[in-house]
């Protein structure tokens, strides 16, 4: 998961990196401008997950005001705000109910961009005859442990054409796929009894706790112990998810229930995550252990990690990373 450093508190809507690229600051409780401790050179210009390691690490030493830093653009004045940052004008505006000519907006990490997925090739196939993956929810392999900005403009547009064009001749070429009936009889059951149940726990309820409880136990900083306890955390949340209830019963533009299937699917990749995190004994891009961990170890790690659902579990498996130009640099983490 990258983090983007940018991220309005307490909403999470995103806040562009043209903030900064603007020449906007991010200071801390005090005052002070501290990217200059963490990237002397770059700055607020530094790569998103060095900008959001330093700024959790402000908040962390207690240096934050509600888990925030702010992002201050009052020196760029407000004829530069206007014309070149407009939207996140109105989205502090908006969400935060702060104007960015007048004051700091408080920012902070926030879950951004999955580098994983379904594991595809570069024509979108995956290990699913028929099945094609294209997006954030594929993984061709571009981003490595840590994405580059604008590097999902290629997922969408370039491996998007070729996922949309590969799909469609093989639709072309192929009439059907036989599905087991029994799988199609599991799913059947799955939704009746989604849509039969009388009374229980609203999906919502759910997905706040996940959202918050991975934010808090596999963020910016990982470790062991936090890690351990949002597995239990997991198993827990899973089980309440058997009694979720929906209100609408309807057969048509059902988001209640859309939302629901959504949650469990959560809920499965959260844990996928969480299972690789803790055998992931390393610091390697977005990876970040610096508490048991810090060091990038390219010996026994330099892999990717391959998880696949069975018998109700996560099996972790690992595949080898093909390197062609550019090979891992040397540096710490």
């Amino acid at each position: 998961m990258q983090f983007h450093p940018t991220t309005l508190y307490p909403s999470g809507i995103l806040l562009t990196e043209g903030c900064r690229g603007e020449g906007a600051f991010l200071v801390n409780s005090e005052g002070e401008r501290f990217m200059q401790k963490y990237a002397p050179n770059a700055l607020e210009l530094a790569s998103r997950d060095v900008v959001s390691r330093s700024e959790q690490t402000e908040i962390d030493a207690g240096r934050g005001i509600n888990g925030s830093v702010l992002l201050d653009m009052r020196h760029l004045g407000p004829e530069r705000i206007i014309e070149r940052l407009p939207g996140s004008r109105e989205l502090s505006m908006t969400f935060a109910g702060i104007d960015p000519i007048f004051e700091p907006v408080p920012v902070r990490p926030g879950a951004h961009y999955h580098m994983g997925g379904i594991s595809t090739d570069t024509d979108g196939a995956t290990e699913l005859t028929g099945l094609y993956a294209a997006g954030e929810c594929a993984c061709v392999s571009v981003h490595g442990a840590n994405r580059l900005g604008g590097n999902s403009l290629m997922e969408t547009i370039t491996f998007g054409r070729r996922s949309g064009r590969a799909a469609a001749e093989w639709a072309l070429s192929n009439t059907t796929i036989d599905v087991p009936e029994s799988l199609e009889r599991d799913a059947e059951r799955q939704l009746k009894n989604l849509l039969d149940r009388t009374s229980g726990e609203r999906p919502w309820k759910i997905r706040d706790e996940l959202g918050e409880t991975m934010l808090e136990n596999f963020g910016v900083f990982r470790s062991e112990d936090k890690m351990v306890r949002q597995r239990e955390i997991l198993q827990e949340l899973r089980e309440r998810y058997r009694n979720v209830y929906l209100e609408d019963k309807g057969d048509v533009f059902n988001s209640d229930l859309t939302q629901a299937i959504e949650l469990g699917n959560m809920l499965d990749t959260a844990l996928c995550m969480i299972e690789a995190g803790i055998v992931r004994k390393e610091s390697r891009g977005a990876h970040s252990r610096p508490y048991d961990y810090p060091n990038r170890d390219d010996e026994n790690f330099l892999h990717h990690s391959i998880a696949r659902w069975r018998d109700g579990g996560v099996e972790l498996s690992t595949a080898p990373v093909r390197m062609t130009k550019w090979q891992p640099e040397e540096r710490k983490y």
